[in-house]
C-alpha cells in the first residue's frame, strides 16, 4: 500500500488522540495503508500513557486552566500539546514496509525524522531509546511507540512555539521545567506550518517514500466513533486505565493446540457455524498453546485459566472460561454468546 499524509485534527480532543489506535486497527484489518499523521490540538491536552497514573497531573489546575486529560495506547513519558505544538504519528506494518526488527533500533530509524527537521533548522539533537529527544540539555521532543500483532504506531511531539509556562502549571515535578521550543533555541518565532513542511519531507527522506495527501476513509471514521464512545470519551479508560475487553458486542476466544488436533478442528467449525450471523458484532481471536501472544493483545483471566489448567480445547466468552475441554452443543454455545451480547447491550443502556 502506498504512504499516505494526513493532516486530520479534530476539535474533540478525545477524538484526537484515538486516532492513532484507529490506524493501527485499521491497517491490522486492512483497511488502512502507512500512514504519517500531522496534528495539533485546538487546546491544550495532556496525553496520559496508558499505564501511568495521575499522580504527575495537577488535576486543579487542568480544570482551571481547561486542559484536557486524554490516555493513549502506548506507554512512555506524559506528552503535553497545545495548538502550537506538532504532534506526529507513523503507522506501518512491519512484513510490508521493513523497518528494524529490534524495537530499539525501530524507535531510532523512525526518530531520524525528526532529527533531521532539526537538524536542517541549525540544530544538533540526540536520540536515545525510550528517553525525550535532547537539546543543550532540555527537552525539545518526546516519542513512544506501541506493537499491535504486526503493526507498529510512532508518535510523539515536538515543542514549536508551546506554552510552557501551561506545562508547569498542569505537570507536577521537573519533568515540565526541562522543555524548550524550537522558538527559544533557534530564537526566532517559526509557523507550524514551516516546521510541517520539512518534518514531512524528511520523514520522506528517512523512508524512502513520497506521501500521497489523503483524508480519513469512512470506515476509519466508523471505528473512530465506536472508540470514542467505548473507550476514549470514557473516564474508565482515561482516568482508571482500564481498556473495554473489545470493541465489539462480545469477545470470543477459542483455546486450541497447535497444530490442532481434529476435536480443535471440530470446535473451530462449530464456532464458525453458529456466529454466522454475528460476525459483524463479535470479536473472535484464536489461541494456540505454545504459540505466545502477539504485541499489544491483552490476556483475559479466562484465557489464563484456561491455559494454566491445560484445558484444550476451550472457549471463553466476555473473558470467562464457558466451555472446554468437551465441545458444547451448538444450542449452549449460541445461548451463551447471546447472553454476552445481551449484558452487553444492557450495560450500554445504563451509561
Amino acid at each position: 500500500m502506498p504512504w499516505r499524509l494526513i493532516n486530520f485534527s479534530p476539535v474533540n480532543q478525545m477524538l484526537n488522540v484515538a486516532v492513532d489506535e484507529v490506524f493501527l486497527l485499521g491497517r491490522h484489518e486492512g483497511f488502512s495503508s502507512e500512514t504519517l499523521r500531522l496534528w495539533s490540538p485546538s487546546a491544550c491536552i495532556i496525553l496520559l500513557p496508558r499505564d501511568a497514573n495521575l499522580d504527575y497531573i495537577n488535576l486543579e489546575a487542568c480544570k482551571r486552566f481547561n486542559v484536557t486529560i486524554v490516555r493513549r495506547c502506548s506507554a512512555g513519558d506524559i506528552f503535553f500539546s497545545d495548538p502550537n505544538t506538532l504532534n506526529f504519528s507513523i503507522v506501518l506494518n512491519e512484513r510490508e514496509f521493513k523497518i528494524p526488527s529490534n524495537p530499539l533500533e525501530a524507535y531510532k530509524f523512525l526518530y531520524n525524522g525528526v532529527q533531521k527537521t532539526l537538524n536542517k533548522l541549525g540544530l544538533n539533537p540526540n536520540i536515545e531509546y525510550a528517553t525525550p529527544m535532547l537539546i543543550n540539555g532540555k527537552i525539545i521532543s518526546i516519542a513512544s511507540q506501541h506493537y499491535y500483532y504486526d503493526n507498529m504506531l510512532f508518535h510523539g511531539v515536538l515543542f514549536v512555539n508551546s506554552d510552557l509556562s501551561l506545562a508547569r502549571k498542569v505537570i507536577k515535578g521537573d519533568f515540565s521545567k526541562k522543555i524548550t521550543t524550537l522558538k527559544c533555541e533557534i530564537g526566532r518565532e517559526i509557523l507550524i506550518e514551516e516546521v510541517k513542511n520539512i518534518l514531512v519531507s524528511s520523514f520522506e527522506e528517512v523512508l524512502g517514500e513520497k506521501f500521497t495527501v489523503e483524508n480519513i476513509n469512512q470506515k476509519e471514521k466508523e471505528i473512530l466513533n465506536t472508540l470514542l464512545i467505548r473507550k476514549y470519551g470514557s473516564d474508565k479508560w482515561n482516568i482508571e486505565g482500564k481498556s473495554p475487553l473489545t470493541l465489539k458486542d462480545a469477545l470470543i476466544e477459542i483455546y486450541i493446540a497447535y497444530p490442532p488436533t481434529s476435536i480443535c478442528r471440530s470446535l473451530l467449525s462449530l464456532i464458525n457455524e453458529t456466529i454466522a450471523d454475528l460476525r459483524d458484532r463479535l470479536e473472535v481471536r484464536v489461541w494456540y498453546r505454545g504459540k505466545g501472544r502477539p504485541p499489544g493483545v491483552e490476556i483475559t483471566q479466562g484465557l489464563y485459566q484456561a491455559s494454566k489448567g491445560s484445558i484444550i480445547p476451550a472457549v471463553i466468552i466476555n473473558g470467562k472460561l464457558k466451555f472446554g475441554p468437551k465441545i458444547p452443543s451448538k444450542k449452549d454455545l449460541r445461548k451463551a454468546i447471546e447472553e454476552a451480547i445481551s449484558m452487553f447491550e444492557q450495560s450500554s443502556n445504563e451509561e
